[in-house]
């Protein structure tokens, strides 16, 4: 199984549409069985440093370089969130997903191959 794993700057720093949009669609790709696990530098600043390769990207970059997205051990994505296509290739590369793209939960705001204000 595949996990992903993001890194992100502190808060105060991050723009609110995108964390919005992020998270849903963590939340979604969460509730169809993904395994997404995400960690900021202010609220977990030990994951930063127990991970030798964020640490070496860090160490290299600085701040700027954040997010960074892994996949298991390897570094897929820095300096932005992926897009929703890209969360259904790095997460599912081997399923057919053309029928997931429908969020399904018109209570929050979600449609299909929208960003979901929920």
């Amino acid at each position: 199984m595949r996990i992903m794993y993001i890194y992100e700057g502190p808060i105060n720093g991050l723009d609110k549409d995108e964390l919005d949009r992020v998270s849903g669609l963590v939340d979604h790709f969460t509730k169809i069985g993904a395994d997404i696990r995400r960690y900021n530098l202010e609220e977990n600043p030990e994951q930063f440093g127990d991970n030798k390769i964020v640490k070496r990207f860090l160490d290299d970059g600085g701040e700027e370089v954040l997010p960074i997205v892994m996949v298991n051990n390897e570094v897929v994505i820095t300096r932005r969130y992926p897009s929703e296509s890209e969360f259904y290739e790095l997460l599912f590369p081997d399923s057919d997903l053309d029928g997931i793209d429908d969020f399904g939960d018109e209570a929050c705001g979600c449609g299909s191959g929208g960003t979901c204000s929920c």
